[in-house]
């Protein structure tokens, strides 16, 4: 079973130097090549030389041929082959003016989860192991960038595992996957990292019927900060998230053992009034269909 958190984190954590430098040592990851109504950065870990034009043929047969898994306005998901590996390729679309206009200057969400990514893993912090990037600038789609990984078969988001597993699991394995979600966001926390998204959903539970190997990784990583100071704000928006996302699949006595576990770390937690923010915050949310998506 997971150690207390208590034995993990001693002080609050300062923000990440480390992670902060990391990051962005990884934005400047790839090269820039000239292609037909514009321009693509991109690098590809396992053949760095790989040249952006390359990746880009790549993309655009998994685009052609891949399994779509989810598509949105802004996103699209696909699981295809990228140089023989067996990927997920994440695409991300500005699709409005506004949107164009604030990264003109930018990194692009692909660049940005790209860069997460390597900080994460070069930190020891579980996500799917990253594969590449790619960002388009020009032409009719400007601003279209992608992020590669290795698809994990075996795996179901957190969020899809409490509607189907947790009942079916027993108390110790709940208690031990509770902590285990608990140990993962102070990683996270002890390295001055913030995931602004931490919602079941975007954590992905590999291997969950097998004991020895499951575990729990950090997806959406677009909404990751690194080098951040973890704020009083930051901590309750996480656990708000996580809570919404809960819905009422899991009883309130895993809930309060979830927060008496950081109140340890966070003695500010067991404060009635941070309670009573969290469950107005979480009414907001539930309100508002947040996590019904």
């Amino acid at each position: 079973m997971t150690e207390p958190a208590s034995e993990q984190l001693s002080e609050y954590p300062a923000p990440g130097k480390e992670s902060r430098r990391i990051y962005r040592g990884h934005l400047g990851d790839g090269c820039t090549v000239s292609v037909e109504k514009g321009s693509v950065t991109g690098f590809w870990l396992p053949r760095p030389e790989t040249a952006p034009d390359q990746i880009l043929e790549e993309i655009e047969n998994v685009e052609r041929n891949g399994q779509c898994l989810k598509e949105t306005d802004r996103i699209k998901v696909l699981r295809g082959t990228v140089f023989g590996q067996d990927a997920l390729v994440k695409r991300f679309d500005l699709p409005g003016m506004l949107d164009r206009l604030r990264y003109v200057r930018r990194p692009l969400r692909g660049r940005r989860a790209w860069a997460a990514a390597r900080t994460l893993t070069d930190l020891n912090i579980q996500t799917p192991a990253p594969l590449g990037f790619l960002e388009f600038r020009g032409g009719e789609s400007p601003g279209r960038s992608y992020f590669i990984t290795h698809f994990i078969p075996d795996s179901e988001t957190l969020f899809e595992w409490v509607h189907t597993g947790f009942r079916r699991a027993t108390h110790e394995q709940r208690i031990e996957l509770g902590s285990t979600l608990l140990s993962d966001l102070l990683s996270l926390y002890r390295h001055g990292i913030y995931h602004a998204d931490t919602k079941t959903s975007n954590v992905l539970l590999a291997f969950p019927d097998d004991p020895e190997r499951r575990r729990l990784l950090w997806i959406d990583l677009e909404c990751v900060r690194c080098g951040v100071r973890i704020s009083r704000r930051r901590i309750i928006r996480n656990l708000v998230q996580i809570n919404a996302s809960l819905l009422d699949q899991v009883p309130l006595s895993y809930r309060r053992y979830f927060a008496e576990e950081l109140a340890k770390i966070y003695p500010w937690v067991s404060d009635e009034r941070v309670g009573a923010r969290i469950r107005r915050w979480t009414g907001r949310r539930l309100s508002r269909n947040v996590d019904h998506r």
